[in-house]
């Protein structure tokens, strides 16, 4: 009957016997039935040769030369190219248990007895060939696993399970300048960052402690003495008990990586702060104070004049005595005299940064111009510097100058972008504050010409008014028909212009929040009965029907007189100047503690895409130089602004070629809004 045996196809096994002469061991014929590839040797020089191949499986069957077997595991288990070789010893019978001892302390992987039935032998074999397998597969993914991360990571570096450094980790060596020797122990916490070495032994002892994975970042002294982040990550690797092996790790190199976030992090915050001020000498003074520690120890300020020198506007430091330093080697020795270590002035006029990476001594003798300027100098403790321009619109109008203090910080190409790009928004933040602090004093220029302008002009218009009603009531003598009507043309035409006049002075002075309110006890009722008497008129000349709905008798109410009826007569000129036909309503309430005014007209109406534009300054429905309606186009912005300063609302509803209406609420009583 056929026996089914198991098979580990194309597995090479290697056999070696000492006692049988040209004799095939047992073991090589039932194994070659089974269809394993078989090589049999009885030569211990061949047998090493043929071990030195890497055959999946080696039987040593020496039969009653049990001590040849166990002299030839041993040296297949003690050479590191063959120590991996699964290695199955036989023996006669009567040698059991004395070989079986020897055979295992020196490595055989299994042991059996002769005689040893075919089964026994294969299911035997088959056990070795699958480990042997196994322990091949896992060797691989190692094997892959140190050249990936061999290929993603600066370092790689592996220890014992205690933690000690093992293999020759030149990469780390190459990195840090250490030797072998100065990293054992805890010698390589050497080479990291004083401020980070605790964390990082206490978090590396944990792992060890857990056999949980090892995660940190810390800064790593390079060769030249610099610092550079690096992130560590390590992993334990177990044996077949699940005990750890050994720990592999690695250390990636992420120092422009955080360098990159903590600029944004830090431009992002010097956009909010430089924005939050529109005063030049307050942004000026804030540059300097947001550039450190970001960028060096010692931050100074320029600014080039028109015509006269570079000066220096601000100066922040570190540490406050190092910045009264500061300060007095400003005051002492001028920008514009010398060009010095920072190269100041260079940098302004040529538009270059200005970066020396390492500052040596003999640089700053050079840059002194006399004993005390370099002692100031070398009390200063300048390490590194950079100048970069400050240029706003294509102007070059400044230079900031970072100097750094400690030997450990030089300033490189990452620092010379993140400078310049503050630089840039320094710039920009401070051209807006000059340019903001000119619009002011044009303002208030405007303002005062303006006001001068109007108070001037209202003088002889109230003259002329004053002198076409005499005329006009023929107290100096009768007039003709024709004299009359134009007496009444100069009449309107005057009170229009006063109208104007005091449009230009009310906006003047809400402009230049100089209007005040004066709250008082005003019969509303009879106040808006006068004022369409005003208006009254200017609809008649127009031969529009003027209705006036207001309750009889009277109600008080608590408000500025003088600005409800600018108000109503901004609100009924606009309406007759835009109404060709129809008629013009005024209507007036009080509900709810609220006054409530309506101005209707069945005039031309707004386009729906104008109408968040009419209360603009100077804004026309109508653009064209020949437009039908005169005005300064102030009429309804003045109107709108009084009635917030009275803490009302204006609300507008209109269908263009059918009319508008204005629908005005105020409080009745003082600081009660209108809702």
């Amino acid at each position: 009957m056929a026996l089914a045996f198991d098979r580990m196809n194309a597995s090479q096994i290697v056999i070696f016997t000492t006692d049988r002469g040209s004799d095939r061991a047992p073991s090589g014929r039932v194994l070659r039935d089974a269809g394993y590839e078989v090589t049999e040797t009885n030569s211990s020089e061949e047998m090493s040769g043929l071990a030195s191949e890497d055959p999946d499986l080696i039987v040593l069957d020496t039969g009653r030369s049990a001590q040849a077997g166990v002299r030839m595991c041993q040296q297949i288990k003690a050479g590191p190219a063959t120590a991996s070789i699964p290695v199955l010893l036989l023996s006669a019978a009567g040698h059991e248990s004395a070989v079986r001892v020897q055979g295992l302390e020196v490595g055989a992987d299994a042991y059996l007895a002769e005689p040893v039935e075919a089964r026994e032998l294969i299911a035997t074999v088959n056990a070795l060939l699958r480990r042997r397998h196994v322990d091949d597969a896992v060797r691989r993914s190692e094997e892959r696993f140190r050249t990936l991360i061999g290929a993603t990571a600066e370092v790689v570096w592996s220890t014992d399970a205690e933690g000690q450094p093992q293999g020759d980790l030149a990469q780390w060596r190459e990195l840090t300048g250490q030797t072998a020797e100065e990293m054992q122990g805890a010698g390589w916490l050497d080479a990291i960052h004083p401020d980070d070495q605790r964390r990082t032994a206490r978090l590396w002892k944990k792992a060890l402690q857990t056999g949980g994975d090892y995660n940190t970042e810390y800064r790593l002294r390079l060769r030249n003495g610099s610092y550079r982040t690096f992130v560590a990550r390590a992993v334990p690797v177990l044996d077949n008990e699940g005990e750890v092996r050994e720990w592999v790790g690695v250390c990636i190199d992420v120092d422009e990586r955080r360098r990159a976030e903590e600029a944004q992090r830090f431009l992002a915050h010097a956009g909010a702060v430089l924005a939050s001020s529109l005063n030049s000498e307050e942004t000026l003074a804030r540059v300097a104070e947001l550039a450190i520690p970001t960028l060096g120890d010692w931050c100074g300020v320029y600014l080039a004049g028109d015509e006269g020198p570079v000066r220096p506007v601000a100066t922040a430091h570190t540490d406050p005595n190092q910045a009264e330093i500061a300060r007095q080697l400003e005051r002492c020795y001028p920008v514009d005299l010398r060009e010095g270590i920072r190269g100041i002035a260079r940098v302004i006029r040529t538009g270059e940064s200005n970066l020396i990476a390492e500052v040596v001594d003999r640089d700053l003798q050079r840059a002194a111009d006399d004993a005390e300027h370099l002692r100031l100098l070398r009390t200063l403790r300048i390490a590194s510097v950079l100048t970069v321009p400050m240029t706003a619109r294509g102007l070059i109008i400044g230079a900031l100058a970072f100097v750094a203090s400690s030997p450990e910080r030089r300033f490189g190409p990452a620092d010379v972008a993140l400078a310049r790009e503050l630089a840039g928004r320094a710039a920009l933040a401070i051209d807006n504050a000059r340019l903001y602090e000119k619009a002011l004093v044009a303002g208030r220029a405007k303002s005062n010409f303006m006001a001068v302008m109007s108070h001037e002009l209202r003088t002889p218009m109230n003259a002329i008014i004053g002198y076409s009603e005499l005329l006009g009531d023929e107290l100096t003598g009768p007039l003709l028909p024709r004299q009359k009507e134009q007496v009444e043309r100069i009449q309107a035409s005057s009170r229009h212009l006063l109208q104007l006049i005091n449009e230009v002075l009310a906006f003047v002075r809400i402009d230049a929040g100089r209007e005040e309110v004066e709250i008082g006890t005003v019969d509303l009722y009879q106040l808006v009965r006068d004022t369409a008497a005003v208006a009254l008129p200017l609809a008649e000349l127009k031969h529009l029907a003027f209705r006036v709905d207001v309750p009889r008798g009277s109600t008080l109410v608590h408000t500025d007189a003088p600005k409800v009826r600018q108000i109503l007569l901004n609100l009924l000129s606009n309406a007759v100047k835009f109404t060709e036909s129809g008629e013009v309503t005024l209507r007036a309430r009080v509900e709810g503690g609220l006054i409530q005014l309506e101005v209707r007209d069945t005039g031309i109406g707004i386009p729906a895409d104008q109408m968040q534009n009419i209360f603009d300054p100077f804004w026309q429905a109508e653009q064209s130089t020949n437009r039908r309606a005169e005005g300064t186009g102030l009429g309804l912005s003045v109107m709108r602004q009084l009635v917030r300063v009275l803490q009302g609302e204006v609300l507008l509803d209109s269908l263009e070629g059918q009319g508008t209406s204005f629908i005005v609420r105020l409080p009745a009583i003082p600081g009660a809004a209108a809702t």
